[in-house]
């Protein structure tokens, strides 16, 4: 029984899988988690006047959503524009009451009079891809895309050369999340590959599609490559690209009031007033 126990123990402390600095996972199951930051409780926003609120959506899987209610109501039609947000974190940290998604939304509800819904998807390793994408929603009339996580199997401009070491660890951390997939090239990551159809299926369900993406963002170019491909492809809809130069990933929650960050914002708004 000791022996068992010790061996037990050790495993618990030998690392399986590691992408620093973000998840660890030790061979008896147990996941350390770099980036976890204590969440922020619903309420209204002393700084915006925006009120939140935690809703159940599906009680079978845990499935719930937070949503963001403009100062006053809004639309005195009763009618809101409504913003579905997925929250960043390559699948496997974040939420949907994170600080950085709080005041995000926060300021985008404030500023723009919608509603957003925040949902908070299952995460990685625990509920291996695709059931983050399960959680989400379809359907949306408008699609904003911001700093997106793509990949694919054939290399785009420096993912054979300097980025090449980058890429295997993407690849290797996609089977991490989403074991038994193909890699990079599987339909949820590459959704221009040959496995979700090739470049001329372009199967979104929304009239108009915004990219953002920054120029110092190691997810640069993939996003530059969705938005062209898409254009591409067929898809019959309009279809923007927004890049922030001389910024990085997901800059505009680090530094909200950095004159990159109004700009990105303005163009959102305008976004979502079409």
């Amino acid at each position: 029984m000791a022996a068992a126990a010790a061996a037990g123990a050790g495993a618990d402390e030998e690392v399986d899988f590691e992408f620093f600095p973000i998840i660890r996972r030790y061979k008896g199951g147990r996941v350390e988690r770099f980036m976890n930051i204590p969440p922020l409780p619903a309420g209204t926003d002393p700084a915006t006047g925006v009120t939140s609120k935690d809703v159940v959506v599906d009680p079978a899987v845990g499935l719930w959503a937070r949503l963001f209610l403009p100062p006053g109501g809004g639309a005195p039609q009763g009618k809101l524009p409504v913003v579905v947000y997925y929250h960043g974190g390559a699948y496997v940290v974040g939420s949907a009451a994170d600080p950085f998604t709080h005041s995000y939304l926060n300021g985008l509800v404030a500023e723009a009079g919608i509603l957003a819904v925040a949902l908070e998807y299952r995460l990685a390793p625990e509920h291996h891809l695709p059931a983050a994408y399960d959680d989400s929603w379809e359907g949306l009339r408008g699609l904003l895309v911001v700093h997106p996580y793509f990949g694919g199997a054939a290399d785009i401009c420096a993912e054979g050369t300097t980025g090449k070491a980058e890429k295997a660890k993407a690849d290797e951390f996609w089977r991490f999340i989403y074991p038994g997939s193909p890699g990079l090239d599987d339909p949820l990551s590459n959704p221009f590959s040959d496995a979700a159809g090739g470049i001329s299926a372009a199967r979104v369900a929304a009239d108009r599609v915004l990219v953002c993406v920054a120029e110092k963002d190691s997810l640069r170019d993939r996003g530059v490559w969705y938005y062209e491909s898409l254009k591409a492809s067929g898809y019959a809809g309009e279809v923007d690209l927004l890049e922030s130069m001389g910024e990085g990933h997901v800059f505009y929650c680090m530094d909200p009031r950095c004159e990159r960050a109004r700009e990105m914002q303005a163009r959102i708004l305008s976004f979502l007033r079409k």
